[in-house]
């Protein structure tokens, strides 16, 4: 009994966690913004400018950030329990393969799982995804530029 009690809780835990995401688009400057907010201070993060490379910036619940100017530091994305995915390299042939992937599986996936050295590892919900991020190519967003 205390076993089912303890596994019940966790379940709607766990639940609770991924259902508090949402996602918001909007535009600053010129680029076209896609964030993925979570619990406390977590997001994905998405700056397209149409003459750039998409601009990546994972954070954590407690505010620390990875982005794609962060040489030598690796963001993966694990979507529906999908391979790992290299997500804050926009530049280079592997890492472009990859967002492109990853576009593709965040606008059906139902939830994402973001982990890096030295970041709380954090999933997300992505219901409702399609309706914020288009296809990829009637984006701003870009890779390998």
């Amino acid at each position: 009994m205390k076993v089912l009690l303890a596994t019940t809780c966790l379940l709607l835990l766990a639940t609770s966690t991924v259902q508090a995401s949402e996602w918001k688009k909007s535009w600053a400057q010129g680029v076209t913004e896609y964030r993925l907010q979570g619990e406390g201070q977590s997001s994905l993060y998405f700056g397209c400018d149409p003459n750039a490379n998409t601009f990546v910036q994972v954070t954590d619940a407690q505010g620390k950030s990875i982005s794609s100017l962060d040489e030598g530091r690796s963001v993966y994305a694990s979507v529906d329990g999908k391979p790992s995915l290299l997500i804050n390299d926009t530049f280079s042939d592997a890492g472009s393969s990859a967002f492109v992937q990853l576009w593709k599986q965040l606008r059906v996936g139902k939830s994402v799982v973001l982990t890096a050295d030295n970041l709380q590892s954090t999933r997300f919900a992505l219901s409702g995804t399609a309706h914020v991020l288009p296809k990829l190519d009637a984006s701003d967003c870009r890779v390998m530029q």
